[in-house]
Order: structure tokens, then sequence, then C-alpha cells
């Protein structure tokens, strides 16, 4: 295990530049998913790909903070930042445009909940044929059906499906990895850890 450290302001600093609206916002909830991840980096790896990348901002911090060569952020539309140090690409949702084992390791943030039910097996299995090391994944877990309307909040929409931990054992194996760690974070205090705990956040590794 690669111990890892997150600077909380490079990357509050890092979104400020690429995302003005966030440069209020602290400590920023990117900086706590890196920090989740962190606790279960397993390696420096060289070349990363970021799966379900958005803005690419996320895929960016991984690039500042882990000990990693390269990124490529990945998404099924073109909306990424135009000044990212990181490579970028689109794909269908189903095919990833990258050769079998072409990255050492990947990471996907709060997107599986996102992806409908019958297309989530596809993806993970695309991410495990161009990944020959781990996965890292943040997402939610579900425990309870308060759990379910409280994520609908959180995701800003009840399309948002996340797991219970029996679904995620699930998925990994019917995609062809297995849960080989977990982590959490604190991403809330006070009021809002209450009314949103801390344990519906999630942070995994997989591995085959």
């Amino acid at each position: 295990m690669t111990a890892v450290s997150i600077d909380s302001r490079a990357v509050a600093a890092s979104l400020g530049l690429r995302a003005p609206q966030r440069r209020r916002r602290w400590p920023s909830y990117q900086a706590v998913v890196l920090k989740g991840m962190a606790k279960l980096w397993q390696a420096s790896h060289r070349h990363v790909l970021d799966v379900g990348a958005g803005s690419g901002t996320m895929a960016q911090c991984v690039y500042e903070q882990m000990p990693v060569r390269q990124v490529t952020a990945v998404d099924v539309v073109d909306r990424f930042h135009a000044d990212l140090d990181v490579a970028t690409r689109t794909f269908d949702g189903r095919r990833l445009p990258f050769a079998d084992a072409a990255f050492d390791a990947a990471t996907l943030s709060d997107v599986v909940a996102h992806v409908p039910r019958g297309d989530r097996v596809t993806l993970l299995r695309e991410i495990a044929r161009t990944t020959a090391g781990p996965l890292y994944l943040k997402d939610w877990e579900v425990r309870t059906l308060p759990d379910r309307l409280r994520l609908a909040v959180l995701g800003g929409s009840v399309r948002v499906q996340a797991l219970t931990m029996d679904e995620w054992r699930a998925l990994a194996a019917a995609s062809g990895w297995r849960i080989a760690a977990k982590a959490r974070a604190r991403y809330r205090r006070g009021v809002m850890a209450w009314a949103f705990p801390n344990r519906l956040e999630l942070s995994m590794r997989w591995e085959r």
C-alpha cells in the first residue's frame, strides 16, 4: 500500500481555476473523495483511466494529487474543460475506445448509481478489459428506504439508484471483479451529517 497525502487547499485551488462557483466551498467534495481513495491506493500507477469524467476536474485532481504519470478522462459527452492536463475521449456508453489492458488502474466516482441497472455490468466489464490493475470506485451505499430518499436529494434526482452492500458484491462478481477493500471519509459535519450520514458515501478498491 502506498501512503498518499491529499492537499485539500491545492485541490480547492485547482477546482477554483476551472469552476469559479466552487471557490467558496471548503473543503471541496472532490478533496474528500480523493482522501477516501487515497486510503485504498495500492501502488504508483503509470496511466489511469477516469470513467464518467464529466468536466474532467476529478481526473485533473487525480493527476495532480495521486502518484500517477498520466490520466485519461472519458465520458459519453464532450463537456471537458479546455485547460486540463489530462487526455480526454468520448465513448458510446458501452464500448470503451481503448485496447485491452491499456491502463494500469481506473477510477469511477459517483457514476454507477446514475447508470441504468441493465448497463452496469457491461460498463464494468469494459473497465476490466481495458485496465490491468485495480478499479478505485467511489459511490453510495444504502441500507434503508430513508437512505434511498436521502440520496435522491443528494444526487439531485429520484432516478439515482444506489446499491446495498449485497448488491455491490453481486455487481462486482457479475462484472469479473471482487471488492478487495473499503474506506469511509467525512463529507459532512453537524446537522448535514445527521441528515445525510457519512456512511452513505463509500470508497472501494476492486481487484480481479
